[in-house]
């Protein structure tokens, strides 16, 4: 464990030597907050290693597309759009990988080996999922906002860094 004294003064952090080559796993990434956070991530960070996001669909193919029409098309992506142009598609394919599951579900929906294989190579977990209206359900809440964050820590400590 780091101790005071051993951390960079707030003088000398620069979140772009931080995010360099990192590599995030995104969950809630098709919530408003998400969509935001992955844009400003791309934007802000274009030397990101790689970003998972994970899609809640019924299958990989379904969340990909609910990738690309749903969060790619949305304003938060405006600035990328204006920056890369006609690059901006090879650019996400580059630094973004789309995975399908759910946080309510064991191993968040992924299978042993696609679990396994992104907690090995993943830095940082960033979580934007949640149920956010007023009156939801209560199954729902519990299972997106307990379940699901009882998922994404046992998921967490199988990361090896």
């Amino acid at each position: 464990m780091a101790t005071r004294a051993s951390l960079p003064s707030p003088a000398t952090l620069s979140p772009s030597e931080i995010y360099a080559g990192r590599r995030i796993f995104l969950i809630g990434g098709t919530g408003f907050l998400g969509k935001v956070m992955l844009s400003m991530l791309l934007h802000r960070f274009p030397e990101l290693g790689r970003v998972y996001v994970m899609v809640r669909a019924p299958n990989a193919k379904e969340s990909e597309n609910r990738f690309w029409s749903s969060i790619v098309s949305s304003p938060p992506f405006e600035p990328l759009r204006e920056r890369y142009g006609s690059e901006l598609e090879a650019f996400i394919r580059e630094k973004v990988r789309v995975v399908g599951g759910d946080v309510g579900d064991v191993n968040l929906g992924l299978s042993e080996d696609e679990a396994q294989a992104v907690a090995s190579d993943i830095d940082v977990i960033l979580n934007g999922a949640g149920k956010v209206t007023f009156n939801p359900a209560l199954d729902g809440a519990l299972r997106t906002n307990v379940t699901g964050t009882r998922n994404l820590i046992a998921f967490a400590k199988r990361m090896k860094r």
